[in-house]
């Protein structure tokens, strides 16, 4: 059940119930007043939300492939990643034209599991997956990175989780005890801050870094480099969070009974 809030009401409203689908991942974007909202799951479902028209879109794949993570660019453009590598774009490629799928996957070449997606615009952004495997987007050429590429030991095969695009040219990668930050082509991997700990998301705003993860904690590397821990309870595994312009966290998290962490600055 996909239930957003609006407006002014409290609580939630439903409003899409596809009992046949477990759903993976979530991402929205804010263009002036409009808010677009996609969702992907298994049975290659994929919906898109227009918040403004209160309308969902249904553009799922004709196949029973189960897609991982998926990126909004804007109210036509979105990008999912899933199962054997599944790499497309819903875009618009000709001005006038309607939105299409895009088989970026052809070109990359890669079969293994890609777990998410994000950017900073339908022709520039990340995704990465199993095996230490990570895939740049630059224009319309995709590019593969492999462990020593991204500061990992050349055999790594560490699945990579979570990924977020900071800029063309700053990305953070987290992923089985590591997270690795790329800046002007330059990759540092930082396994031993993350020993242990699985990296299922990440959100960077205004210069910090907060990283959900397993064992309860929520990391934070503020602008300094410095890295805190917060640790809400003793068994969560923190599978999605969320930061606000104001510096408002939350977190979700997974492992019944299920949490929603709320940080304002005091624990």
């Amino acid at each position: 059940t996909i239930c957003p809030v609006f407006g002014d009401e409290y609580g939630f409203k439903r409003l899409l119930n596809e009992e046949t689908v477990s759903w993976n991942a979530i991402h929205g974007t804010t263009i002036g007043t409009s808010t677009y909202v996609a969702v992907a799951g298994t049975l290659g479902s994929v919906w898109m939300l227009d918040e403004h028209l209160q309308r969902w879109e249904d553009l799922s794949l004709d196949s029973g492939v189960e897609l991982k993570g998926v990126y909004v660019a804007d109210g036509h453009n979105l990008a999912i990643c899933g199962q054997d590598g599944l790499l497309r774009r819903h875009m618009v490629r000709t001005e006038g034209a309607d939105p299409s799928w895009r088989f970026d996957d052809g070109s990359t070449g890669i079969t293994s599991l890609l777990n998410d997606i994000h950017g900073t615009d339908i022709r520039h952004m990340w995704t990465v997956g199993d095996s230490a495997t990570a895939i740049r987007l630059a224009g319309d050429s995709w590019t593969t990175y492999k462990g020593a590429q991204l500061g990992l030991p050349a055999d790594s095969t560490a699945s990579l989780l979570t990924v977020y695009m900071v800029t063309e040219d700053e990305v953070y990668i987290g992923g089985e005890g590591v997270l690795i930050h790329g800046l002007d082509g330059t990759f540092t991997a930082n396994t031993s801050d993350f020993e242990g700990y699985t990296l299922y998301d990440i959100y960077v705003s205004n210069g910090e870094v907060w990283i959900g993860a397993s064992n309860a904690s929520i990391f934070h590397i503020l602008s300094d480099g410095t890295i805190e821990r917060h640790q809400p309870n003793t068994y969560s595994q923190f599978r999605s969070l969320w930061v606000g312009p104001s510096g408002l966290v939350l977190a979700a998290g997974y492992m019944p009974p299920p949490i929603m962490w709320r940080y304002d600055g005091n624990d």
